[in-house]
């Protein structure tokens, strides 16, 4: 178990979450509350590490292991469930009434591993609210001005000026930027996955995955590349379905950019990020 000192936002939301109606498995769960003296400790069950420790090679029980396609399918599969996770967060919490969440610090250290799934945790910067309905009759959480967690995950609004407004959709974007770089380890590794964030660096500030406007060069040149560059590896995967390795490949890069959309305004919100992984 793993006993970690709480700021006021993640106590407001682990309050909000007990009381919820519903649950996520890809949630981190909270074991206890301990407040005392005006302060307050959480104890949390304890992972086996968390996603970074897993694209840099250092968690031993998540080992790379090339042409596994085990792995590759389990890799998949939580990166799947990391999306429906976000998803619950986003629209799918009850308690007095509905409400929705944004993290607003999601980042591969803040996705914690066990044994049979990955979760979402660390939710210090979260907002809660309950939901609004505007003109059109869509449901939607309250925008707000306040600058949230940054790093290379970053939507491009966070970047704006002051006053952009900053919503759910930078989720959407940091969680696809996420998913794109655990494909990619899953693919090649951690060597692969270095020289990403590399060419990363070289195309973009901070290394983001966007600039002047647009995907980075690096990302979308990734992106491009993935077809005709996997499609063997896929392939094998798949006993040897080729139509189906092409199939899963251009799904796969069509949600990562329909959640990488510059817009947010156009960009994937978390439900339709999750039905199209």
């Amino acid at each position: 178990m793993n006993d970690a000192s709480l700021n006021q936002r993640e106590l407001e939301f682990l309050r909000h979450y007990r009381g919820n109606s519903r649950t996520s498995k890809h949630i981190l769960p909270h074991l206890a509350i301990i407040e005392r003296d005006k302060e307050a400790s959480v104890i949390y069950p304890l992972a086996n590490g968390d996603l970074l420790a897993v694209l840099e090679g250092n968690l031993e029980s998540l080992k790379w292991m090339e042409g596994d396609a085990g792995q590759f399918r389990d890799v998949v599969k939580n990166s799947c469930g990391l999306a429906d996770g976000l998803n619950f967060l986003h629209g799918d919490m009850r308690n007095y009434a509905r409400l929705v969440c944004r993290h607003g610090d999601l980042k591969p250290n803040n996705f914690l591993v066990f044994p049979t799934r990955w979760m979402i945790s660390d939710m210090g910067l979260a907002r809660v609210q309950t939901t609004e309905t505007d003109e059109s009759g869509v449901r939607r959480t309250t925008g707000t001005t306040s600058r949230m967690g940054g790093g290379p995950y970053a939507a491009p609004e966070m970047s704006g000026p002051e006053g952009t407004k900053i919503g759910r959709e930078t989720d959407v974007w940091s969680l696809a930027a996420i998913i794109m770089e655990i494909i990619i380890w899953a693919l090649g590794g951690t060597e692969a996955w270095k020289d990403f964030v590399e060419r990363r660096e070289k195309s973009a500030r901070r290394g983001l995955f966007h600039a002047n406007g647009t995907l980075s060069r690096a990302v979308d040149d990734e992106l491009r590349s993935w077809p005709e560059a996997h499609s063997e590896t896929i392939s094998q995967f798949l006993h040897g379905n080729n139509t189906q390795a092409s199939r899963f490949l251009k799904d796969l890069v069509e949600a990562l950019r329909g959640a990488l959309e510059i817009d947010p305004n156009k960009r994937a919100n978390s439900e339709g990020f999750r039905n199209s992984m």
